[in-house]
């Protein structure tokens, strides 16, 4: 869905202001003995089915955790803009940059060349955001592109009347239109993991943790996602994190 001009300013003003306070928390301090081996700080990543209302749950989240909350449309932004990409890479150092390219030469591709494209610069600035942040990543398989051992992986899931209740009231839709957008968009996010990771990408022994979200509120899913994510992380991750930059009103 292409964006408005104020909503693509405030993805800008959001990614400018996020790289320069990582250049700025680069001259204050050197990692501690356990961080330096670290390749990337802490994350959520948050797989789910249509309708799931995965958005408001990460942005609770984010006001939990601290951690900065990225979807589909501030990742596209960044894919698609070659000088925000340059100031983002301009935060790490060789030696970082030499591990994501490692890793992300090892990841399969698609089959054309635009695909191919988008899906380079995907996972290298997935890589990069997580390197420099903590981060909610909502969407674009980002379980299968990060370090498992560093972060939550987390499918929200519910039965498909739930959804196509939830998703029809959202989209202001008919049951029938609804059913039609939300089925493509599930076999979309579906057909993007399989094209490039030549896996199933609905597998539950792939996610950390599988919610029905049908069965709790919003409240009790984010206290399950958390405690969730306070057991794999132990106790070198003390929550909330230092306060970040939230999102600006109306970019998402």
């Amino acid at each position: 869905m292409p964006m408005n001009k104020g909503v693509n300013i405030g993805i800008s003003e959001l990614v400018e202001r996020r790289i320069k306070t990582w250049k700025t928390d680069e001259t204050k301090a050197e990692p501690k003995p356990d961080e330096k081996e670290k390749k990337v700080r802490f994350y959520i990543a948050i797989s789910r089915e249509c309708g799931c209302n995965a958005e408001i749950i990460a942005s609770n989240l984010e006001a939990r955790t601290g951690f900065i909350k990225y979807d589909q449309e501030i990742l596209n932004y960044i894919a698609k803009d070659d000088e925000v990409r340059r100031k983002l890479f301009e935060t790490l150092d060789d030696r970082s940059m030499g591990w994501i390219e490692s890793i992300c030469s090892a990841l399969s591709l698609g089959p054309s060349v635009n695909e191919e494209e988008y899906f380079n610069r995907l996972t290298h600035e997935l890589l990069a955001i997580c390197h420099n942040s903590h981060a909610i990543i909502v969407g674009r398989a980002a379980n299968f592109i990060l370090p498992r051992e560093y972060g939550l992986a987390v499918r929200l899931v519910a039965p498909r009347d739930y959804r196509l209740e939830k998703f029809a009231k959202r989209m202001n839709l008919d049951l029938k239109t609804a059913l039609m957008q939300m089925e493509r968009i599930d076999a979309g996010r579906g057909n993007f993991v399989e094209t490039h990771f030549g896996k199933y990408a609905f597998d539950p022994r792939r996610y950390d943790l599988v919610i029905n979200v049908a069965q709790y509120t919003e409240e009790q899913v984010v206290d399950l996602i958390m405690l969730a994510l306070q057991a794999k992380a132990g106790d070198t991750l003390q929550l909330p994190v230092a306060q970040q930059e939230p999102l600006p009103r109306g970019v998402v």
